[in-house]
């Protein structure tokens, strides 16, 4: 009051001056900070509520100062403060040196333990109750076989490891609460000075120490709500797929409707030459059945593609509608492409499929421009067809004969 300025004649009527704040005069009784009303019916999220309300009606002011500091290690900075100012003071009666310097480890294991034990005393009061009368513990907790560690007075996790030579904290955890405040700003800690780890990596690094309620669950909320790792791993937006042209869904015979592509360069050897040749292979998929026929070019002319025409045709039987790709979908591609692009955008090709395609009533339709994703149904059999060539030829070059024996062998139906 003074440091803000006051008249005397204020100072002599002031309450505050004379007697002190009004919450030095409230009595702190925290034995029992459980709600009154209807304890017994209260889920475990409903008693972390009643706790927070009976904890500030009883003056719990600890348990206040949790509940508002948004950061964990800042907060245990504050209790390592406080637990070193008390190990002082029972130090001198109790022959022991004092603490002093800046804060150790003693300082922050003690300032973890009176937080987690501030927390457990509102949250789980009547199950520490329930474990010191050697009562059974009912709820969550009761598959964790936890017991009462009387030396910290802490719940913690019980197991089969007793007698390891781990650290306590890591073979019997101490247990926090689900939804709770201070074991997501726990969480939150961790998972920053953890360098953003995931789910897995996340939990085994708590459960060193704490073994929250469902960590999985809150984990996971935890790290969806991180904006850094959400800005790390954007979702893909998935494009929402428009509907089949008619030609797809409609019955008709098989090969009437067609897709057309090519696929290769392969080797082959030809004659006495020991060098090896190229040759491609005709792709022909049929749009309402699927079913794949290969035929064998030896080269990119359109005598060639005529030839395999022909071959596909007598042996087919005539088509109504061949689809394909555009030439202009394969400018800027890879070198073994560039055959190809020159084929398809020649106007003799064109004109001598036109001549084809006439008099057999033959409609012969292109993809736009740039467009080869609309034939997708052909780029996956020419992927069939490669999958098998790959794992079966390998690096072995084989002659024309052998070369076609092997793809009407593997035609998949």
């Amino acid at each position: 009051m003074v440091s803000r300025g006051v008249q005397p004649n204020e100072l002599m009527r002031s309450d505050l001056w004379w007697n002190g704040p009004g919450f030095l005069r409230v009595t702190n009784d925290m034995s029992d900070p459980r709600a009154e009303d209807n304890e017994d019916d209260l889920s475990e999220e409903d008693c972390v509520v009643v706790g927070i309300v009976t904890a500030s009606a009883n003056g719990n002011y600890q348990y206040e100062l949790i509940m508002a500091c948004s950061s964990f290690r800042r907060l245990q900075r504050r209790f390592a403060y406080v637990c070193r100012f008390i190990y002082n003071c029972r130090a001198k009666g109790l022959g022991k040196k004092k603490r002093s310097g800046a804060i150790g480890v003693m300082d922050w294991r003690d300032a973890v333990y009176c937080m987690v034990r501030i927390v457990q005393r509102v949250v789980y009061y009547e199950k520490i109750s329930n474990i010191q009368r050697g009562e059974r513990v009912e709820g969550k907790l009761r598959n964790f076989n936890p017991f009462f560690d009387e030396q910290e007075r802490l719940l913690r996790v019980g197991g089969r490891i007793k007698y390891s030579d781990s650290p306590r904290d890591q073979k019997q955890p101490m247990i926090i609460p689900e939804r709770h405040h201070f074991t997501e700003i726990v969480i939150e800690a961790l998972h920053q000075e953890e360098l953003h780890v995931g789910l897995n990596g996340l939990m085994a690094k708590i459960r060193r120490q704490f073994w929250p309620v469902n960590a999985k669950r809150t984990i996971n909320r935890l790290v969806r709500r991180c904006v850094k790792c959400f800005r790390a791993n954007p979702r893909d937006v998935q494009q929402f797929m428009g509907d089949l042209p008619s030609v797809r869904v409609t019955i008709t015979q098989p090969f009437s409707r067609m897709g057309e592509d090519y696929a290769g360069p392969f080797f082959i050897k030809q004659g006495r030459s020991k060098a090896p040749c190229k040759a491609y292979v005709c792709v022909f998929v049929c749009i309402c059945t699927k079913a794949i026929h290969l035929e064998l070019v030896t080269s990119l002319t359109t005598e060639g593609f005529l030839q395999a025409l022909l071959r596909f045709v007598g042996r087919r039987g005539n088509v109504s509608d061949i689809y394909s790709d555009n030439g202009t979908n394969f400018i800027g591609a890879k070198r073994e492409l560039q055959e190809l692009f020159q084929l398809l955008k020649s106007q003799i090709l064109q004109e001598k499929i036109a001549g084809f395609c006439q008099p057999r009533g033959i409609n012969w339709h292109l993809v736009p421009p740039k467009a080869p994703h609309q034939g997708g149904l052909w780029e996956a059999g020419v992927k069939a067809m490669k999958t098998h060539l790959h794992r079966t030829l390998k690096e072995a070059y084989l002659t024309y004969e052998e070369m076609n024996t092997l793809l009407i062998k593997s035609r998949p139906y």
